[in-house]
């Protein structure tokens, strides 16, 4: 049931399911309407094909949510003034612009004269029709546009702009159209940077394009198409504010008068070509780094496609996050010439390269950067003599499980190898650092309780999981040589549960024995026997029992608690242990 309010020669049509309003009179000679909370917070007129020319001025009340009127409906408005509440709507201005709460939506230009201006100010998102019946082409404040939606022209004078000799169509810092069929687009971008481009525009054809600025090229990053050729004019320095922004990044070409930098291959280079900035992300498969580069810069091949990469022989530093989000690189060369892979704190080189599951560290490599590994798929790395420091977190979150390490090495970091089951040491003495590397408070999902590290003489077994601190005080006492073989001995006294330190020293005890483990194990063997009763585990029972480190009265004891929870081959191995030809006539029974 519709209900009709007058207002100062205003009549407006309420729905009364919804309480919107769905229509509007406005009679001749009123130059002000109002939209008002109370005839409806919403105004649902965008069918409404009624003109009133003579209104001049629209007043939106404090609590009104939304309104759709189309241009036509008042082409002449020249001041809009809102006291919203919700500031749904701009204070003031000549166009409707509304929050959607990540900025100012223009939704209105009310029909402008080919003499008038469109004012933008504050405006970030142009939507479907807002130029509508607008005969301006002139627009300013247009600076803070980062959105345009593909019918935002449509109908208006800036719509029917054909392109330029220069392929292009712009209004204040939008791209509004190209010459489609055009291979190469030249932006008129000397004065200001274009910070945005009306969606649906077609690239199909467009094999380059030229622009003065980079902060242009940057703006439009994401709606230019990404192997597309960027032929940049820009004589200015680029800052790394700019280029940390610049991601996926175009195969760029420089004029050579560029006093900062060049470039080769769609490569960005510094001036002198020692240092590579940035990278083409489109440009995919193998890749190889120009001869004489010394560096890359940080985010250089972030999101690349690259699936190989080799480094010259020239190749120094690897700055951090380098080769950050590379998800398609599954091999990476580093050459005869880098020392250092990865410097500073938490350089995170190939994070989140999940597709890279294989490496090699060359001869000539030093030291291995803090978290340079972390969050890969690397499941097997290979280090060679000639290393010896690898920092903090540098495989952490990988999916490395054995790891062979060279005698150089002298150091390893906290957390650098979580989740790893074996370590080959090429040495009997083990790197400083070696328990916080491998070992933390928590244990990863479906792991041993220990982890087996093998030395050239003996093997030895280190809890998973050790307090830090006693993680860090173990790494000390392993490094003093008159402390070391009588702590390794006794490493699972480490441990932080204590069915960790029995599995460890039972594990010891095979590969590793000696007095100190084997009075341990005797001394908690009723411990260890109750707990793989309560697991119901049979077998590891019974590779406990065959240590041989229990007396005969533990055995009984032992087959006795069998027999009660029915643990058919625990008994069977008492009686056939306690029968053998060196033993004497069993009494027990089965």
């Amino acid at each position: 049931m519709e209900k009709k309010i007058e207002e100062n020669d205003v009549v407006y049509t309420i729905d009364g399911t919804n309480g919107g309003c769905v229509d509007i009179d406005v009679k001749p000679g009123v130059e002000e309407v109002s939209f008002e909370a109370s005839f409806g917070r919403e105004y649902l007129l965008g069918d409404c094909k009624k003109v009133f020319p003579d209104v001049r001025k629209i007043v939106i009340d404090y609590s009104v949510y939304n309104i759709d009127i189309p241009n036509t409906l008042f082409p002449n408005v020249k001041e809009v003034k809102s006291d919203n509440y919700y500031g749904k709507y701009t204070k003031n201005g000549s166009v409707l612009l509304k929050d959607d709460y990540h900025g100012q939506i223009l939704t209105n230009t009310f029909a402008k004269k080919a003499d008038e201006t469109v004012d933008l100010k504050y405006a970030t998102k142009i939507e479907n029709d807002a130029f509508s019946g607008c005969m301006a082409t002139k627009i300013i404040n247009s600076g803070s546009v980062v959105s345009c939606a593909e019918y935002a022209f449509r109908n208006s004078a800036i719509g029917n702009l054909k392109p330029e000799p220069d392929g292009a169509v712009v209004a204040g810092s939008i791209l509004v159209n190209i010459d489609e069929s055009a291979e190469n687009i030249i932006l008129p971008d000397k004065r200001v940077s274009l910070t945005a481009m009306r969606d649906g525009i077609n690239f199909d054809n467009v094999k380059s394009i030229t622009a003065n600025r980079a902060q242009t090229v940057i703006n439009l990053r994401y709606k230019l198409p990404v192997g597309i050729k960027i032929i940049l004019k820009d004589k200015s320095y680029i800052t790394d504010e700019q280029l940390s922004e610049w991601s996926p990044f175009p195969i760029l070409e420089l004029t050579e008068d560029n006093p900062y930098y060049s470039t080769k291959d769609g490569c960005l280079l510094s001036k002198d070509c020692l240092v590579l900035v940035k990278y083409p992300s489109a440009i995919s498969g193998t890749v190889h780094i120009p001869d004489g580069i010394e560096t890359i810069t940080s985010y250089a091949f972030i999101l690349s496609d690259a699936e190989e990469v080799y480094f010259p022989d020239s190749m120094k530093v690897l700055m951090p996050n380098c080769f950050w989000l590379c998800d398609k690189l599954k091999k990476v060369d580093f050459g005869h010439g880098i020392e250092e892979i990865g410097i500073g704190h938490d350089c995170r080189l190939f994070m989140q390269c999940s597709m890279l599951h294989e490496i090699e560290i060359p001869s000539q490599v030093r030291i291995i950067g803090e978290s340079a590994f972390l969050e890969t798929g690397i499941s097997k790395v290979t280090f060679h003599e000639g290393l010896t420091q690898i920092m903090d977190y540098a495989f952490k979150q990988s999916c490395v499980k054995e790891i062979t390490l060279p005698a150089s090495l002298k150091y390893i970091g906290r957390q650098s190898f979580l989740g790893v089951d074996s370590v080959t040491l090429s040495s009997d003495d083990m790197p400083y650092g070696i328990a916080e590397a491998i070992t933390s408070n928590t244990a990863p999902d479906n792991s041993s309780t220990c982890i087996k590290i093998k030395k050239p003489t003996t093997t030895v077994f280190m809890p998973r999981c050790i307090v830090p601190e006693n993680a860090a005080t173990l790494d000390t006492r392993l490094a003093i040589p008159s402390f070391r073989e009588n702590c390794e001995k006794s490493l699972y006294d480490y441990g932080i549960q204590p069915e960790s330190k029995w599995k460890t020293a039972i594990e010891t005890m095979k590969e590793y024995p000696n007095d100190t483990v084997k009075t341990y194990l005797r001394r908690v063997s009723k411990n260890i026997v109750a707990m793989y009763m309560n697991l119901g585990d049979e077998a590891g029972l019974v590779d406990f029992i065959k240590l041989g480190i229990m007396t005969p009265k533990a055995l009984d004891d032992t087959y006795k608690k069998a027999r009660e929870k029915g643990l058919t081959t625990v008994m069977a191995y008492i009686c056939e242990a306690q029968s053998g030809p060196d033993k004497k006539t069993s009494s027990l029974s089965l």
